[in-house]
């Protein structure tokens, strides 16, 4: 048995289940030898999982397990990501700061959405003008720090942040923005803008910075 942090349509909770109702992440793409797999499994069975660990529901494959992994401690857990993919990071780094223990957005979508930039994106003819905002405020960082109570703030604070841009790409100002606000939060962060565009060629100059950030935080906690 296992205490588990379940996520369930963006809520959390801790539970207790069963090791064997857990199937691996696909997306953890690890190759271990299978003594080292049999001795983990035979500890597992004797001591029982140790640690926690967080995993989502999910019953749609015919596997017989009910949960999927997202990962173990939170030290051992970085996001990162490119362009839309960096704003994915940078945004689900400060909703759930307590997962990870670094965050690199590259050349990341962020900053202050507008109602004109979201119905350019999609149709919201149908929402509210309470969910609307509720949404808003979930895609600016300035909101998202300010109203986080001083518990997450502190989380936020604790991740170790690079962020990364290129002078010529056409979200360099918005990077700069959130350089600046993260700097008014005082919330630490290693920011970058070197020569380059909003392409391949600049974040594959980048992505082994990123490695060797994110290496060096998992061997200091």
């Amino acid at each position: 048995m296992s205490l588990l942090g379940s996520m369930t349509q963006g809520k959390k909770r801790n539970i207790t289940i069963n090791v064997e109702d857990v199937r691996p992440n696909p997306m953890n793409m690890y190759h271990f030898e299978d003594e080292v797999i049999d001795s983990l499994a035979n500890s597992i069975k004797k001591y029982g999982q140790l640690e926690n660990a967080t995993v989502y529901e999910d019953t749609s494959k015919n596997d017989g397990c009910k949960y999927t992994l997202i990962g173990g401690e939170s030290r051992y857990r970085a996001i990162s990501g490119l362009s839309m993919g960096g704003g994915g990071a940078l945004f689900y780094a400060l909703h759930y700061p307590e997962m990870f223990v670094a965050a690199a957005p590259l050349s990341a979508v962020g900053g202050a959405w507008t109602f004109d930039q979201m119905k350019s994106q999609s149709d919201l003819s149908k929402v509210s003008e309470e969910k609307k905002a509720e949404v808003l405020g979930q895609m600016d960082i300035q909101t998202i720090l300010e109203k986080s109570p001083k518990e997450k703030l502190d989380r936020i604070k604790w991740i170790r942040w690079y962020i990364s841009c290129g002078d010529d790409d056409f979200l360099s100002v918005t990077n700069c923005l959130l350089h600046n606000t993260l700097l008014q939060h005082q919330v630490g962060h290693e920011f970058r803008m070197k020569d380059g565009s909003h392409s391949w060629t600049y974040w594959r100059m980048e992505l082994p910075e990123v490695m060797r950030f994110v290496s060096r935080i998992f061997t200091q906690y």
